[in-house]
C-alpha cells in the first residue's frame, strides 16, 4: 500500500539551520524530530521494507537536515521505513576521505545485512570519485542485494 506524503511542517523541526558549521547537537535534535514525525505517518507495521540513510554536508551542498527530510518524504512514499538509529551522518567531511564515522557506521549495518534499501540525496555523498562509489556499489549492492536510491537525480 502506497502511503503520498503530504507536508505537515511542524516549526520545531524547520528550524533555521545554516547549511555551513552546523552544530552537531543542534542537527541531532533536528533529526530525531524529522524521524518522528515521519515515523507517525509510516510506522514499522505498515512499512513494506527497512531501509537506511546517509547524508553528508560539505560548504556548497544541501544542508544535511535538509537531506533527511527530503529522503524521509521520498521513503514514505515508497513505503519504506528508516528506524532512527539507521540514519548515518557525517557533517563537513569531504567525500574524498574513504574513512568517515557515519559511512564506517553505515558499512556495518550493510555488512550485517540490516536493511534491504540504502537511500542518500546523491550519490556523490557517498564517494566523490567514481572509482570509490563502483565499489561500494559493487559490494553493497550488486553482491550484498541491497537496493540503493538516490532521492536527487
Amino acid at each position: 500500500m502506497k502511503t503520498h506524503f503530504t507536508p505537515n511542517i511542524r516549526p520545531a523541526c524547520e528550524q533555521s539551520i545554516h547549511d555551513c558549521g552546523e552544530q552537531v547537537e543542534k542537527v541531532e535534535r533536528a533529526i530525531d524530530c524529522i524521524a518522528a514525525e515521519f515515523h507517525e505517518i509510516l510506522p514499522l507495521a505498515k512499512a513494506s521494507k527497512n531501509g537506511a540513510l546517509y547524508a553528508r554536508d560539505s560548504v556548497q551542498q544541501t544542508s544535511i537536515t535538509k537531506q533527511v527530510r527530503r529522503i524521509y518524504e521520498i521513503a514514505v512514499n515508497k513505503g519504506i521505513y528508516i528506524p532512527r538509529e539507521y540514519v548515518f551522518i557525517d557533517q563537513t567531511v569531504t567525500g574524498q576521505q574513504h574513512s568517515r564515522p557515519g559511512l564506517n557506521q553505515l558499512r556495518v549495518a550493510l555488512e550485517n545485512q540490516s536493511v534491504d534499501i540504502l537511500m542518500v540525496f546523491s550519490a556523490s555523498r557517498l564517494y566523490r570519485d567514481c572509482s570509490s562509489l563502483m565499489q561500494f556499489i559493487g559490494r553493497n549492492s550488486v553482491q550484498g542485494g541491497i537496493q540503493i536510491i538516490s532521492v536527487d537525480t
